[in-house]
């Protein structure tokens, strides 16, 4: 899909330096197709002749990119109506290649609806089949420790990094959101600056803010506030800024109770501490292989029995 859209759009950008001729229209008639979700669109259809060094050529595209496309009938017919057979038209045409030719040349705002909607998509599957490549059990990889997340060792100190949100996938999803965003706003809005300029100017803010968001949550990882900090020497952990946790919060080994692995929605499970006054402290929400590997790591860790639910 991202490929056709962009030859698609190539395309149409090329024929902004196509030459202009005057032509005829032999026809018009509206073109009725329904899209993937149901909706029916209203497409007009010409065709025409035009002349070029004497040769006769007849056309029939108005534009590469499919547009216009109207979800209401009589505006369709309406522009077919404006262009009466045997009525004058401008064609533009390849001065390379006189039968390549349209009636509407260059690109429209409405042009970047499509690659500011599908190239997030696109980002988000591969994010996803990476992710799930690394989770395979490839012949001759060794299990991660603790199910993958870091830990940083300091003598008598254990850190382990527990951020509620990661930032790379935070930041593709702010990415994501804000481009769908903008993809329907070029297709609704009314801009007047040029289709390239402001896909080119949309394309760089959402960077800057994605980055932004990157760099923030990053800061905040690195800031160790969200660590799980392990202190074997003392006996003692003090509990990340997470989930609600506004305050440090100290606990001796002998305060937990259990480390409990607990199905959550859908495929993730829940790794949380159970203290002896019935309070349960959760530390971090994983798939299920990384849950388990984490909750039996942390268990050995605090010397405290198995309990899974």
């Amino acid at each position: 899909m991202d490929v056709r859209v962009s030859r698609v759009l190539v395309w149409q950008y090329r024929t902004e330096p196509f030459l202009s001729v005057k032509g005829e229209i032999l026809s018009g008639t509206v073109t009725r197709w329904t899209g993937s979700k149901g909706s029916v669109h209203y497409r007009p259809s010409f065709s025409y002749r035009y002349e070029v060094n004497g040769q006769t050529y007849e056309g029939r595209r108005y534009r590469y990119d499919g547009h216009p496309s109207f979800y209401n009938e009589a505006e369709a017919n309406q522009m077919v109506a404006a262009h009466p057979k045997n009525s004058e038209v401008d064609v533009y045409y390849n001065p390379n290649n006189p039968a390549d030719a349209v009636l509407s040349p260059g690109l429209d705002i409405e042009d970047l609806d499509i690659p500011f909607a599908f190239g997030p998509i696109t980002l988000l599957f591969l994010s996803i089949l990476i992710k799930a490549g690394k989770e395979i059990d490839w012949p001759g990889k060794t299990k991660p420790l603790a199910g993958g997340i870091r830990i940083i060792a300091d003598r008598m100190t254990t850190r382990v990094r527990l951020p509620r949100y990661q930032p790379s996938s935070m930041s593709l999803l702010i990415a994501s959101v804000l481009s769908f965003i903008a993809s329907v706003f070029f297709q609704h809005g009314q801009i007047a600056y040029p289709p390239i300029l402001t896909g080119a100017l949309a394309l760089i803010s959402i960077i800057i803010v994605s980055m932004s968001v990157y760099l923030w949550l990053r800061q905040k990882v690195e800031s160790g506030l969200q660590d799980l900090v392990i202190d074997e020497g003392a006996r003692m952990i003090e509990l990340p800024l997470t989930y609600k946790r506004r305050q440090k919060m100290t606990l001796a080994f002998t305060d937990i109770a259990s480390v409990i692995v607990e199905k959550g929605r859908k495929s993730f499970y829940t790794v949380k501490l159970q203290l002896h006054d019935g309070t349960p402290q959760i530390l971090a929400i994983l798939k299920q292989n990384n849950a388990e590997s984490f909750g039996t790591w942390l268990r050995e860790k605090l010397a405290i029995k198995t309990e899974s639910t």
